[in-house]
């Protein structure tokens, strides 16, 4: 038999070097490639975030969604792993979930997709048409809330927390005769109920608020309608002639507040009018066709003369050219449009006569004179103009 021939020392550390080598060269022998499977070191917190084990908040409708959670829902609302009054349960209470978290349109899908669950369970039913109008009251679709409030009480007769609501949506719908109706309805099975007590005497408080300025308002258009048939008639005895209405014997019936409403914006508010002594007062515009100007008179009393009017805005005026300063120096003229005529105005004379002239045709609701210097070239300008008649 052969005997092994024992090792030196000196042979033994030869042979664990050779070998030490050996492997660093089988290990050097492997392609060098850097390992990608793991999370980025800058993202490994958002990628953290996203494992459900490890999630704090439900990814919104659009986010992707970790591969595990996707799972997890499935099998949470799978049909064949659930019974339809267990699948109603999580889908009331992913959309109770929502409600909290104000994202009342997915809440909203959640309680639809309940509801579509074949249930035998009525208070179920009633929770989820509750629960989604709760979140259609806070979208403001006051009308889709009241008919999920008539649907939970329906299936649940005493569901008071319904019952509020449907109040409540039809009180901002400013349906006040229907809240109290119900709201008395409601108060026979629960007489003590404060909150239903409470909405329904602002309802009645809203109600006769209402009635009173319902009323309110008919005096006063009995009122406006009586001062405008006194003016009406005062007019008529002034000889007033309307361009807008040809058959001057029927004024009476003819003549609306419409045609008195001036047609020019800063006379929009200033109609003619009347007081309680019968005076009348008048929208006048004066134009100066000389310098393509005008001047506006809101309010001025019938028993004042054109003379007086023109002594007044030129003593305000400062900035008016010199022979502007003085009436007398001015002839005052005014245009019947019917008959594209031009008539010399006596500016010593009050309104009211001038309104009762035979030529004299008020039109667009205001009076309108026109003020030109005495013998200038612009009045010749001015009585030379071709004007055609209105037909």
């Amino acid at each position: 038999m052969e005997t092994k021939q024992k090792l030196t020392d000196e042979e033994r550390l030869k042979l664990a070097e050779k070998l030490d080598k050996d492997l660093d060269d089988f290990i050097n022998s492997f392609e060098k490639k850097r390992y990608t499977d793991g999370w980025p070191e800058d993202k490994w917190r958002e990628e953290i975030d996203k494992h459900p084990f490890f999630m704090k908040r439900a990814p919104e409708p659009g986010e992707d969604v970790h591969p595990m959670l996707e799972g997890l829902q499935q099998l949470k609302f799978d049909p064949e792993e659930n019974t339809p009054e267990e699948l109603a349960e999580k889908y009331k209470e992913d959309g109770n979930y929502w409600m909290k978290h104000k994202k009342y349109r997915i809440a909203i899908m959640n309680y639809t997709e309940g509801l579509g669950q074949k249930l035998d369970n009525h208070e179920m039913i009633a929770t989820l048409f509750n629960n989604r109008s709760a979140a259609h009251y806070f979208l403001q679709n006051y009308r889709s809330a009241i008919l999920d409030a008539e649907l939970a009480i329906k299936h649940k007769e005493d569901y008071t927390k319904a019952k509020i609501r449907l109040l409540k949506c039809k009180m901002e719908l400013k349906k006040y005769d229907e809240v109290c109706k119900h709201a008395e309805e409601y108060l026979t099975s629960d007489p003590t109920n404060k909150e239903i007590l409470e909405i329904h005497k602002l309802a009645m408080t809203k109600k006769a608020e209402i009635l009173r300025n319902e009323r309110k308002n008919q005096m006063q258009e009995k009122k406006k309608r009586q001062e405008f048939q006194t003016l009406v008639q005062a007019l008529i005895q002034r000889k007033a002639k309307f361009e807008e209405i040809r058959d001057s014997k029927n004024l009476s019936s003819l003549l609306t507040p419409e045609i008195l409403k001036p047609k020019i914006e800063p006379l929009e508010n200033s109609s003619v009018s009347i007081d309680k002594h019968g005076v009348i007062y008048w929208p006048i515009v004066f134009c100066y066709p000389e310098f393509q100007l005008t001047d506006i008179q809101q309010q001025v009393h019938e028993m004042e003369t054109i003379h007086e009017c023109l002594e007044d805005m030129f003593a305000l005026d400062q900035e008016s050219p010199h022979n502007y300063k003085n009436p007398d120096s001015m002839n005052i003229y005014f245009e019947n449009r019917l008959t594209g005529k031009i008539h010399k105005v006596d500016s010593q004379k009050p309104i009211k006569d001038l309104i009762s002239d035979d030529n004299f045709i008020i039109h667009s609701g205001y009076l309108t004179f026109y003020v030109i210097p005495k013998d200038s070239k612009a009045e010749i300008e001015f009585l030379n103009q071709k004007r055609k008649p209105i037909v």
